[in-house]
């Protein structure tokens, strides 16, 4: 298998992949983006559109005009961004329907907070690029709204609510707060506000104090009420996620000068890397338990784009030789099992990497991007001017 290079990933990236979203995946009769192309670039006519994609869609151009990638243009930041902004937001309320109809009509308005940290994110991302105050204030105030209603008093953020964003019964989960760390992060960059550091140190610590086994090295995804694994999930591990947070601590650590949350970094890695890896047929499995038993044994292809996100920060921090050589592996991977010339990709695979899926979902694209442009810069950082 050859080295996938960085000139392949931005000719893939610019010629086919981005074009597929610019054109097929921008919905022209009622806006935003479409929820799921078939498997020939097609929309479907699935009857929703999900927030969270429209903001995730969202991120993936304003990144690719960020980066000054050729054709990449702010019309479809404008186009998601007025979708957003007009049919997925209740002005009222302050909160923001989980799901609408394909012309943006309420559908579901369940207060989804893992939705909501997309919200921030696409939000920061958007407001950004097109120097749109009003998007960054619209993140501020969402903000505000959720620290009343949603803010634990351990530490991070409940999981889902009412439309009037009384409380819906539900177990503590790890993946909202992870990625509201994520939103954190991009907002203080956009911004410089002192208030997103300190909200993402609140994340960080929640990590570092109540999230993170020590003993085992592990990331749980749920929890009870006071922040302790849940009896009955609590074993559950998502590979996806240790390398997820591997990333989101090295982004961490540059931005804000520290290094000492490096060392969970490396322990969530480790376990991950060694349990949670196909070094035979190549892919991350989707869920091991705490021993390192694999539970879910089919090969969705976000775990294995945070892999590769992974490996990246590992590799600009100064790792090893082995990190850049899992780096090569695993691009080489995602290249010939999961990602198609033309752009299109195969999202579910099963254990021996046969396609069980190969439907397109609009939020896959974030992954997709982000682990290609982050592999890139870390094997060349001049790669995106070709």
């Amino acid at each position: 298998m050859s080295a996938v290079t960085p000139g392949r990933i931005r000719s893939w990236l610019v010629d086919k992949h981005l074009p597929l979203w610019r054109g097929a995946g921008m919905d022209r009769t009622h806006g935003g983006f479409y929820e799921r192309l078939d498997s020939q670039g097609r929309p479907l006519d699935l009857r929703y559109k999900r927030t969270m994609v429209q903001c995730r869609q969202i991120f993936v151009h304003a990144h690719a005009a960020s980066l000054r990638l050729p054709g990449a243009d702010l019309a479809p930041v404008r186009h998601g961004l007025a979708f957003l902004m007009d049919r997925c937001r209740n002005c009222e309320t302050g909160a923001w329907a989980f799901k609408v109809t394909p012309a943006g009509e309420p559908l579901d308005r369940t207060i989804d907070t893992y939705s909501l940290a997309f919200v921030l994110f696409g939000l920061a991302h958007a407001g950004r690029v097109l120097g749109d105050k009003a998007a960054l204030a619209e993140a501020g105030q969402l903000l505000g709204t959720m620290d009343r209603h949603l803010a634990l008093a351990h530490g991070g953020y409940h999981a889902v609510a009412e439309p009037d964003w009384t409380r819906r019964p539900d177990l503590n989960r790890q993946n909202p707060n992870m990625h509201l760390t994520e939103a954190f992060l991009a907002l203080f960059e956009a911004t410089g506000n002192a208030l997103y550091r300190n909200r993402a140190v609140v994340l960080v610590d929640l990590l570092v104090h109540r999230l993170f086994d020590g003993a085992s090295g592990t990331l749980g995804e749920y929890f009870d009420g006071d922040w302790r694994p849940d009896i009955a999930t609590g074993h559950r591990v998502e590979p996806g996620h240790h390398f997820e947070w591997c990333w989101l601590l090295h982004c961490f650590a540059r931005i804000f000068e520290r290094p000492d949350v490096l060392a969970i970094a490396d322990a969530l890695f480790a376990h991950a890397d060694h349990q949670g890896v196909d070094r035979t047929r190549g892919g991350v499995y989707d869920e091991i338990d705490r021993s390192g038993r694999v539970l879910v044994d089919s090969k969705r292809i976000w775990p294995l784009t945070e892999y590769i996100k992974a490996l990246a920060a590992r590799l600009e921090s100064g790792g090893a030789r082995a990190d850049r050589a899992a780096l090569d592996r695993a691009l080489g991977w995602i290249f010939e099992h999961y990602l198609l010339p033309d752009g299109r990709w195969r999202e579910h695979l099963a254990a021996d990497l046969s396609v069980t899926n190969d439907q397109m979902p609009g939020s896959t694209s974030y992954h997709i991007v982000l682990a290609l442009t982050e592999a890139a810069h870390a094997l060349d950082p001049d790669w995106a001017r070709g």
